[in-house]
């Protein structure tokens, strides 16, 4: 945790320079100005009014706001014009419905209700025919709310699963017409217990059907008790698993075969429409009321998709078609789980649950030598000026004084361990304490308290350790401080350039300042880490580039000299010829070494009327590619998607060239993945045959990691941690999406 309140508001012009980030993020998901402008406004007064409680990632939580905005409304949407469509269409279709057809449904109908096994049974009679609230059905059957929509949800889809089956799709008109008794003729309402149940039930079935329609939908997740579902149960929409799949090894990953019973309706092409299930603790109880908590999935082409389970411990996914899925689970307080999940396409509905370990949590400490909390100390004179990042990380040999690969997010794994420094929970332990640190692995293990990624002290933790208490002087702390330095000239008159904008920044913490009138900034009493800057004035190219502060010196950039912008505007055309919108990548190339320093997490757009304009050049060699080609949206779909090679623009004359136009092509998705072993923290290199890089990023986890590259001839590179080559490949593209395990 840093020394500043992370619940404190967000500083204006640090909300003020994402802003051209949201806009262009916002108008590529929603495709129309004045929407994409009214998502902006709406997520920074949400920034401003609830800032993210925790000194985190501020670029991605706002990214993060606003495409959950934008998901909401889109849903609301499709929802709204979908539910509309079908009423319409199934009332048109309901007055052709003759009255014997119409009594032939409500008889079927009943018989389908009161078929049911109990407990579905008596949650349909109890909700529909005697109009109990789930609540009141809670009590009078003494079971939790949990349990009584988990049975609820589960009924209706037998229902719906099974009249679809027997009635195609004019399953829903015939529904449909029961709910308008003016409808349906005379003497086929029979106030009967059935007839009653059937008019009563039909309409919320039909209603499901509407929702479970919409593609994408996440539905509520059912809840089965322990006593009712095991961990692994299986239940197929057709007919309820009566007994437990068996559990398949492939290697060293347990993989969960979703398999139905020999009496089970033969297999079909469609989707497996329902994934869903609970994070359990060892003892079967569902995880509930963590702050953090989800469950990850991933497909063979490398779409993820994410659940947020932290209220209730629930998950579910909707509209999934069958194939083998990648899943990661994980909680606050317990040890991340990977698993690989197969939907058969002959099963409607899934149910597995993910039980996980606790994880060892750490607590740390750290005191002053005359037994004051440091934090406390280091908010007072003379130490309050300087910039501190205090927190802790674990590894398995001892880290040295540097330990770069670090980041001040709450829930970012760091060595063996992950921070979770929930305010609340930590102030609860007492004076001293930072954070808590949840294990992935098993003690013993080296703990170390760092100020940024300078490492303070080390610890050993032994197998029994449940807390780290750390002495440090506060002076250290403030030994191991740094100083940026660096001075803004013109390149055409060597002049010191006042007022230039300066922003040195790591994660989401950043400096801001204007060089003074002999174009100097200086940053004191920051914390040593790597360094993002970014240089911009109003008619000079901007500067960007990383360094490292090294902990306790000054670190001098020297004179930084900026040539005056290059205009370059830009043709984006599609295969057709026709303008084309999208987003590109901007990199700069050294022509000696090849070498292609891309500006990662900055993205520029082009207009619907296909003008991509690049602000802010200076006279060098550029590279220019979509953005799609990173594999950064891998939430989303990968088919369908346009990209460009690799472009180069050079220009080291100064003078933009002359109606340059960027033709995009079909791009073909491609998903990579190591088969044997455990891929996190390799990493890969896609080289085009220009020699230049065309994707580069690291594995996170065990899953496919999704790219979409225009059609051509590549290399893919595997390369180990410290980026050295491990295996190559060549790869050559055409149409085809395809699959590429690479060896080790």
């Amino acid at each position: 945790m840093t020394q500043h309140d992370p619940s404190r508001a967000i500083p204006h012009e640090l909300l003020l320079e994402q802003a051209g980030f949201l806009r262009r993020l916002a108008r590529d998901l929603v495709h129309d100005a004045h929407a994409a402008d009214d998502a902006v406004q709406d997520v920074m007064v949400a920034a401003l009014e609830r800032p993210p409680r925790h000194d985190g990632n501020l670029h991605g939580w706002l990214g993060a706001v606003l495409r959950n905005l934008v998901s909401k409304r889109s849903r609301a949407h499709v929802r709204r014009v979908q539910h509309e469509q079908e009423s319409a269409r199934l009332a048109e279709r309901s007055d052709e419905l003759a009255p014997l057809e119409s009594e032939s449904t409500v008889r079927f109908v009943t018989d389908a209700v009161l078929a049911l096994d109990e407990p579905y049974r008596s949650a349909i009679l109890l909700r529909y025919f005697e109009d109990l609230s789930v609540q009141e059905i809670a009590k009078r059957q003494r079971v939790p709310v949990s349990t009584v929509k988990s049975r609820l949800q589960r009924a209706l889809e037998i229902l719906r699963t099974r009249m679809k089956r027997t009635n195609g799709d004019g399953w829903q008109a015939s529904l449909l017409a029961l709910t308008v008794p003016s409808k349906i003729g005379k003497g086929v309402i029979l106030m009967s217990l059935k007839t009653k149940l059937a008019i009563a039930s039909v309409a919320l079935i039909a209603s499901i059907a509407v929702y479970r329609g919409f593609e994408g939908q996440q539905p509520v997740a059912p809840e089965p008790l322990a006593s009712e579902t095991s961990a692994a149960t299986v239940h197929s929409t057709e007919l309820p698993a009566p007994t437990k799949p068996p559990l398949e090894v492939e290697g060293s990953t347990a993989t969960t075969s979703a398999r139905s019973s020999a009496a089970a309706a033969p297999a079909t092409t469609r989707a497996s429409q329902l994934f869903y299930g609970n994070l359990l603790d060892p003892d079967g109880k569902p995880i509930h009321g963590v702050q953090m908590a989800s469950v990850t999935i991933t497909d063979a082409s490398g779409r993820r998709r994410t659940c947020d389970s932290k209220n209730d411990g629930a998950f579910a996914f909707n509209s999934l078609p069958a194939g083998r899925y990648w899943a990661l689970a994980w909680a606050d307080g317990f040890r991340t789980l990977e698993e690989v999940i197969d939907l058969e396409a002959e099963l409607g509905q899934v149910q597995h649950d993910f039980t996980l370990q606790p994880a060892r949590v750490l607590k740390i400490r750290a005191m002053t030598p005359d037994g004051r909390a440091l934090s406390e100390v280091l908010n007072e004179e003379p130490y309050s000026k300087a910039r501190y990042a205090l927190l802790s990380v674990a590894t398995k040999t001892a880290p040295g004084e540097w330990f770069p690969d670090v980041s001040n997010g709450r829930g970012t794994t760091l060595g063996m361990g992950r921070l979770e420094d929930n305010p609340s929970q930590v102030a609860a332990l007492g004076p001293g304490y930072i954070c808590l640190l949840a294990l992935d692995g098993e003690l013993p293990a080296f703990v170390s308290l760092m100020n940024g990624a300078r490492v303070l002290q080390t610890k050993s933790a032994s197998s029994g350790a449940d807390e780290v208490s750390f002495v440090v002087s506060p002076e250290d702390v403030l030994a191991s401080a740094v100083t940026i330095r660096l001075q803004v000239i013109d390149a055409e008159t060597h002049a010191a350039l006042s007022g230039a904008f300066v922003r040195i920044s790591v994660v989401s913490r950043g400096f801001t300042a204007q060089s003074d009138a002999q174009g100097i900034v200086l940053l004191e009493g920051a914390e040593p880490a790597e360094y993002s800057l970014w240089i911009s004035t109003a008619d000079h190219a901007d500067h960007r580039r990383r360094f490292l502060a090294q902990a306790g010196a000054t670190t001098d950039l020297g004179q930084i000299v900026l040539d005056k912008a290059v205009a370059l505007e830009l043709s984006v055309v599609g295969p057709d010829g026709r303008p084309k919108a999208g987003n590109f990548s901007v990199g700069v190339l050294d022509p000696g070494s090849r070498t292609l320093e891309l500006e990662l997490g900055h993205a520029y757009a082009a207009s619907a009327e296909g003008v991509l304009r690049l602000p802010g050049l200076a006279r060098q060699v550029y590279v220019l590619r979509s953005s799609i080609n990173d594999g950064w949206n891998q939430t989303g779909d990968m088919t369908g998607q346009f990209a460009s090679g690799n472009v180069v623009l050079d220009l080291r004359s100064g003078v933009a060239p002359v109606k340059q136009v960027i033709r995009l092509v079909s791009a073909t998705p491609i998903s990579l993945c190591v088969p044997k072993g455990p891929q996190k923290g390799l990493g890969f290199r896609v080289i085009d045959d220009q020699g230049l890089v065309a994707a580069e990023n690291r594995f996170y986890s065990e899953a496919p990691y999704p790219l979409a590259l225009p059609p051509g001839a590549y290399r893919v590179l595997l390369l180990d941690v410290d980026k050295r080559v491990l295996s190559e490949l060549p790869l050559t593209l055409d149409a085809k999406p395809r699959s590429v395990e690479l060896s080790r």
